[in-house]
């Protein structure tokens, strides 16, 4: 299973070069806090400091703690939508695909249907991430492969048809802190779904922070432009996670649909906590 074996790869990598404490080696532009789980707060909390994953170290750490994680809560959505049932294959395109978590739930979701899946990063230092999961592919998965730069000017210069699965995972609270969703939501439009050769049905998941300063309101924003040119439907879901707020229907539990393995327990692995749209073009 891709989740395992990508996280026993960063976890082998982490523990040899790093172990969390960096030292001399450590390139947080503040100073190192001790640790890469502290790192990782000031990206996702503005604890001042790190403000991206810029460091091999952290990328590993972030593999370890988040995959099993968020490939849960992609997979609890892939559940829920009817129209991946009708297809009768996926050709997915992720943006802002990183440890793609994303993959790792439809390699476990798409049982025989065969599936291609397009990553595209701004950030080349999730290639040796992507190198072995192109390792893996060769043995276990078909049609993967990577881009690297702005995904907006992507599909700008690059045919971008044929696609009928769209991923923006923990993509529209990274927009929101660090550019414009505005932008970034008529972009997405322009480039995939202003053209009548748009797939259908064709299935948008859109996985992140359950908090309105995440841009998670903003869903919302998105599901209206997108009305003006397809017929569709929109579901929303949240993880009834401790006391974060509603959003939409609540799943029935917060537990992961992976079985982390034992060398992943160093790493503070959480429960599914996200919100979550489901929006299917008919």
């Amino acid at each position: 299973m891709l989740a395992d074996e990508l996280t026993r790869f960063c976890n082998e990598r982490f523990r040899a070069s790093c172990s969390g404490h960096c030292g001399t080696s450590c390139t947080n532009p503040a100073e190192c806090p001790g640790s890469c789980d502290k790192c990782l707060d000031q990206i996702h909390f503005d604890g001042g400091g790190r403000r991206d994953y810029d460091c091999v170290h952290l990328i590993d750490f972030y593999v370890c703690r988040y995959t099993h994680k968020y490939a849960s809560e992609i997979l609890y959505m892939l559940r829920k939508s009817s129209g991946l049932s009708k297809m009768d294959s996926y050709n997915i395109l992720s943006i802002g695909c990183g440890g793609c978590s994303d993959l790792a739930a439809f390699d476990r979701f798409a049982g025989s249907k065969d599936f291609s899946y397009l990553g595209i990063d701004l950030n080349f230092l999730w290639q040796d991430v992507h190198s072995f999961i192109l390792d893996y592919k060769a043995k276990s998965l078909k049609r993967v492969r990577f881009a690297y730069g702005n995904a907006l000017e992507y599909m700008k210069n690059n045919y971008c048809f044929g696609f009928n699965v769209m991923v923006l995972n923990y993509v529209i609270s990274t927009v929101n802190s660090t550019g414009s969703l505005e932008e970034f939501y008529t972009g997405l439009i322009k480039h995939l779904f202003i053209d009548s050769r748009t797939a259908r049905p064709f299935v948008i998941l859109i996985n992140d922070v359950n908090h309105p300063n995440g841009g998670r309101d903003t869903f919302e924003v998105f599901v209206r432009w997108l009305k003006n040119f397809h017929e569709l439907k929109a579901c929303r879901y949240y993880f009834p996670y401790k006391n974060f707020p509603a959003f939409g229907e609540s799943h029935r539990t917060c537990e992961l649909l992976y079985s982390p393995p034992p060398y992943l327990s160093g790493y503070g692995l959480r429960n599914c906590t996200s919100a979550q749209m489901l929006i299917e073009l008919l």
